[in-house]
């Protein structure tokens, strides 16, 4: 999974352990021994756990992928592999707060507004205004929608990758025109 290339899609390998392979998507769930990696911009990462079902996810909540309905995907996969929302615990790592998620006017109205509106949820909610700036958090949409859903479980401890100092941002340690860097978000299962 890798935040630069943001699908909609879910990847789930419910009965056999899948062939070693990268796979372009934004969730994936399993029911064996394995590891899943993401590597996120900032963006949230859920992990999900249905011990009763034995069923585990990660899940990568972008506002584009969010857009694209990765979570609702991600649920209807889930559900249709055995899962079910009150056994689930669902855990955010780390990820990019409401303060340093900001979005100029122009581009909130024309890129990100648009998209998120299939939510039906009132965007002000999670969006706040901060000179000329919006500033989204897409930990509390995320914690909406999964809510929605029927998920009652779940887990956010708000650590910032930005502005904590714990971890590394784009928004701090990328070079303009030079060198990248990326997190990695791991779930194993033993």
């Amino acid at each position: 999974m890798d935040a630069r290339n943001h699908t909609g899609h879910v990847f789930a390998w419910p009965e056999e352990k899948p062939p070693h392979a990268e796979k372009v998507c934004d969730g994936v769930i399993w029911s064996h021994e394995g590891m899943a990696i993401c590597f996120p911009g900032g963006c949230p990462i859920l992990t999900f756990v249905d011990e009763e079902k034995n069923l585990f996810g990660i899940l990568h909540c972008s506002w584009k992928t969010i857009g694209q309905r990765i979570i609702t995907n991600f649920n209807t996969t889930w559900l249709f592999n055995g899962g079910r929302p009150k056994n689930t615990s669902v855990r955010f790592l780390p990820a990019i707060c409401q303060d340093c998620l900001t979005f100029d006017l122009r581009y909130w109205e024309k890129e990100v507004r648009d998209p998120l509106e299939w939510t039906g949820v009132c965007l002000e909610e999670f969006s706040q205004m901060k000179e000329d700036r919006i500033g989204l958090s897409l930990a509390r949409l995320s914690t909406s929608i999964l809510q929605g859903c029927g998920y009652t479980r779940i887990e956010n401890d708000g650590v910032c990758t930005c502005c904590s100092g714990e971890y590394w941002c784009y928004r701090h340690h990328d070079v303009p025109g030079g060198e990248r860097f990326r997190n990695a978000a791991f779930l194993l299962v033993e």
